[in-house]
């Protein structure tokens, strides 16, 4: 038996569903853009970022409708986008909520200053260095660091603290610099790099994603 349809209603028919469709395809297809992005951002956070902790290194998406907040473990949160908001006001929200790095991956220089306090302590580029210093002004007692860390002054008159990594006296480390401002200068340029990658990952998502919309929807 061979059964035959005219194309003409066959494909008013497809393009129904398509277009009814069309909102989910595209919020699930700016979801997996701003995810990819985020993803990618995180492996090169990784890469230049050699102090930070394992989980700022980490991308994860929030629940549709939750705040950054409930998402943990990750820096870089996807929140994603609602397609009920409709095509013209539809959008996937891509930030990162470490303090830390956010400062790191902006487009432009920022200027640090002391909320409270006259002074900033600066952590070192370069803590494996030693040196003896100029003059010791007190020990810290914190916890089980205890008299293993003190404030003193470094070459030029700058103020350090510094940590005693073994029983001897000196050499010992300079762990925090006491600046008055600190300049950051970013190191990875988020907005560039997301706005780079946005339209080709959106491209080759928004294909799939329509591709997937219109094989699960509901045949009436």
């Amino acid at each position: 038996m061979t059964i035959t349809v005219q194309l003409k209603d066959a494909s008013r028919y497809i393009d129904e569903i398509a277009q009814s469709q069309l909102p989910y395809g595209c919020a699930m297809a700016l979801t997996e853009t701003s995810k990819k992005i985020g993803s990618d951002l995180a492996v090169m956070s990784g890469q230049r970022f050699h102090t930070t902790t394992p989980w700022s290194k980490k991308h994860k998406a929030a629940r549709l409708g939750a705040m950054p907040a409930s998402v943990t473990a990750a820096s870089f949160v996807t929140l994603p986008a609602n397609k009920n908001h409709g095509i013209a006001d539809m959008k996937a929200v891509l930030l990162n909520q470490h303090w830390g790095l956010s400062e790191q991956m902006d487009d432009h220089s920022t200027i640090r200053k002391p909320a409270k306090s006259k002074y900033l302590w600066v952590p070192m580029s370069d803590r494996k260095k030693t040196t003896r210093p100029g003059k010791l002004i007190q020990a810290i007692k914190s916890g089980k660091q205890g008299s293993r860390l003190f404030i003193g002054e470094g070459k030029g008159g700058h103020v350090y603290i510094f940590k005693r990594t073994s029983k001897k006296r000196y050499p010992i480390q300079p762990m925090f610099l006491r600046r008055r401002t600190q300049t950051i200068e970013p190191r990875i340029d988020f907005k560039r790099i997301a706005m780079r990658r946005a339209q080709r990952y959106m491209d080759y998502y928004f294909e799939k994603c329509m591709d997937q919309a219109i094989r699960t929807a509901k045949w009436t």
